[in-house]
């Protein structure tokens, strides 16, 4: 059967139709899911830098974050696809449904552009449509369709393909046309995910086939002025490798901290071995020895895409399979291809997309969503490779589009049941338990999901399953506990600490932290009692002291507390937690200069320390040094802490400055991040009477008072208002 087989051409724009309303009937049920707790929430949904509107502040902080400073707020450097989230958010707010869908409407893009590639550059119509049918529908591409956060994937693409209709087009007259906007689609395409630096190689499979300028049999002198023509695409690669290794982000880091912070124990790097059952215990340790068998491994599920779960673990397989049958295996094939693929260079171009486009994950854990662009190789291979043996068998159309029919069939029927389980994170998490054994990070995202909800008992139950080590009621509560507490759950954290104290009233661990707890909930006498007790017991450590010295500077027993703080510095000089407490101190006994001292070694240790930029702030305030408070106040926002509160400081600094406009923009930022901030609706109202507003200034110290109606700065101006009125 060849391409110019006789068919009308209402026919083709019939399927040309199909090609978008079967991937849009399979995945159109995303209306309807929630955004996710892993990601979706923290990184959009109840990201602050997104929910306001747009302000210059917010695009800095895009185009900044994880390329100058690291935030919980993003996971690399992706300017392009926060921007894509902040125009959802603009549009939609936090409605989950309608950013599902426009993950949707990019992957139909996606579509409409693969397919528009491939026919143009091949001339194959029926071979385009059916390789573009399995990208569309594969079960695979349920994980970047369904998963907001996943937005990367598919904005990455979307600009990939529009760099490759770049590429193949003819600009005669032109050609340094064709360079700009070249280089500006993948420049877009590394802004929205970095991966894609890999890009520049995987063209030069497409130089072999289907555009024929790379020749095997004079392989190195057809290649040069291929790698010459490429040489800002390669520039701008190197750009990107220096942003991934040398920036600011610490995506792993941020992942665990939205999930309660800490290290996992799963997440520890251990043995390469597991003497036991030989399996890998961690990919972590020597993560290239893993690539081989994570090729394999994503080969396979091509084929065989079961049991699509979004967690599954490190990969766990048989040292043999791992660092013998998988590097073999593939080695076997790949010179299978490289050989046969001199007559058939489909084969040739098929396979090294997929290896090249899959290699920037391939020491990552496995998922679904980093065979969205690799998948195209592989059905490359499948859809010429079987049009080939069509004809060789002499196989008849009728059953060709019969095959074709059941296949997509399928296809769209798997794809739809993977969607189903993304409704929301307690059915995808479940899921992933039920499919993949021992599924123990799985156990541990799920115990977050229920404590987000409030859920305590079935938190319990999953947390007792994330951690094989846990054996007993005691260690259970401890873990407990300690992820309420970092959840910043401190109640309910007290009361897991409090059991096991009545388990073993001796457990040093457990006291601290309750310890901790009680001085978070406005309990500070109560906390230095315990810390006191195990001080007195012969526990030692600095930690103890500098918490205990905390403790008391909230008391006001400041000689003691400067006692155990400068205990704690003598064993611990660069200790964050009493440098903080030192300089809380110092600030309380009015001694200004040795404070900013404290503070300042804080900051220089670590940019980031919002509550060292706060108290920096509030310092310069109380000397009426404006401007620097507004500097740190800044940072405050900048950082990711209390953006509302830092807002409504800095505009105080503002109006103090006379500064009354920039003052009014701060305040009224301060109520986008938080309506209910009474001092800034109170403060907002004192510019309004400033600039002779009484009305609108009356308006908002009423709200002030509504919020909090001891207020007294509200009360006075409110009377003053009306009077003035």
């Amino acid at each position: 059967m060849k391409d110019t087989h006789p068919l009308l051409k209402p026919v083709r724009l019939f399927c040309l139709l199909l090609l978008i309303l079967i991937p849009f009937a399979v995945f159109w049920q995303v209306r309807h899911f929630a955004f996710l707790s892993h990601d979706d929430m923290f990184h959009i949904s109840e990201n602050p830098y997104l929910k306001n509107g747009f302000s210059w502040h917010q695009f800095q902080w895009i185009w900044t974050v994880d390329l100058t400073f690291d935030s919980f707020y993003a996971d690399y450097w992706h300017p392009v696809t926060l921007l894509s989230h902040l125009l959802d958010m603009q549009l939609f707010g936090a409605q989950a449904g309608a950013h599902h869908l426009m993950n949707l409407a990019y992957h139909l893009m996606n579509v409409f552009l693969l397919f528009g590639l491939f026919y143009r550059i091949t001339g194959a119509f029926w071979r385009s449509y059916l390789m573009t049918l399995i990208f569309a529908i594969h079960p695979l591409q349920t994980e970047s369709i369904a998963w907001v956060s996943a937005r990367k994937d598919l904005l990455s693409a979307f600009f990939v393909f529009l760099s490759l209709h770049i590429y193949v087009s003819e600009f005669k007259q032109n050609q340094s046309l064709k360079k700009i906007l070249l280089v500006f689609c993948f420049a877009l395409a590394l802004m929205s995910k970095l991966a894609v630096a890999i890009l520049p190689l995987a063209i030069f499979v497409f130089d072999y086939w289907p555009l024929k300028r790379l020749d095997l049999s004079r392989f190195f002198r057809s290649l040069q002025p291929l790698i010459r023509e490429k040489w800002f695409l390669f520039t701008l690669s190197l750009m990107a490798v220096f942003v991934i290794v040398w920036g600011a982000s610490d995506a792993a880091g941020d992942v665990l901290n939205s999930f309660g912070g800490g290290v996992h124990p799963n997440d520890i790097p251990g043995p390469l071995f597991d003497p036991n059952v030989g399996t890998f215990a961690s990919v972590k340790a020597h993560q290239w020895l893993v690539i081989p068998y994570a090729y394999l491994k994503h080969l396979v599920s091509f084929f065989d895409p079961s049991p699509l779960a979004f967690i599954h673990g490190p990969y766990q397989a048989h040292w043999l399979i791992s660092l013998v049958i998988a590097p073999c295996v593939l080695i076997t094939l790949t010179l299978m291809i490289w050989q046969t693929g001199k007559t058939k260079p489909y084969l040739i171009t098929g396979w090294f997309w997929f290896f090249v486009m899959l290699f920037p994950a391939s020491t990552l854990e496995y998922g679904n969503r980093f065979m969205y662009l690799p998948i195209i190789g592989l059905a490359i291979l499948l859809v010429w490779g079987s049009f080939e043996l069509f004809e060789l068998f002499k196989i008849r159309l009728p059953f060709v589009i019969t095959g074709a029919i059941l296949l997509t069939a399928v296809g769209a029927a798997l794809s739809w049941q993977a969607t189903a389980k993304w409704v929301d994170s307690e059915a995808l998490l479940n899921h992933s338990i039920q499919t993949v054994p021992n599924n123990h990070r799985a156990h541990w995202l799920i115990t977050t999901t229920y404590i987000s909800q409030g859920n305590f008992d079935r938190a319990l139950t999953h947390l007792a399953q994330s951690d094989p080590n846990i054996k007993t009621d005691n260690e259970l509560y401890y873990r407990m506990g300690l992820l309420l507490e970092r959840y910043g759950k401190f109640n309910e954290a007290k009361t897991y600490f409090e059991k096991v104290l009545a388990i073993n009233s001796l457990d040093a661990n457990a006291k601290e932290h309750l310890a901790h707890c009680l001085l978070k909930l406005g309990q500070p006498e109560e906390a230095a009692q315990h810390y006191q007790a195990l001080l007195d017991r012969g526990v030692r450590g600095y930690e103890l002291e500098s918490k205990l010295g905390a403790a008391q500077v909230e008391l006001g027993q400041l000689d003691a507390a400067h006692a155990h703080l400068l205990k704690a510095l003598a064993s611990a000089p660069d200790d964050a937690q009493t440098l903080m407490s030192l300089g809380d101190l110092m600030k309380r006994a009015g001694q200004y200069n040795q404070a900013e001292n404290y503070y300042r070694q804080l900051i220089k240790q670590n940019p980031r320390t919002v509550t060292a930029h706060h108290q920096l702030g509030m310092l310069f305030m109380e000397q009426a040094q404006f401007e620097e408070a507004v500097k740190h106040f800044k940072n405050v926002w900048k950082y990711g802490g209390n953006l509302s509160t830092a807002c409504n400081n800095a505009g105080i600094c503002y109006f103090q400055l006379g500064k009354i406009d920039e003052a009014e923009k701060s305040f009224q930022e301060a109520l986008k991040y938080d309506a209910r901030n009474a001092e800034a609706h109170s403060n907002l109202g004192a510019v309004y009477m400033n600039k002779k507003l009484p009305q609108k200034a009356i308006e908002h110290f009423k709200q002030a008072l509504e919020l909090q109606p001891d207020l007294q700065a509200a009360q006075d101006n409110l009377a003053r208002a009306e009077s003035a009125k």
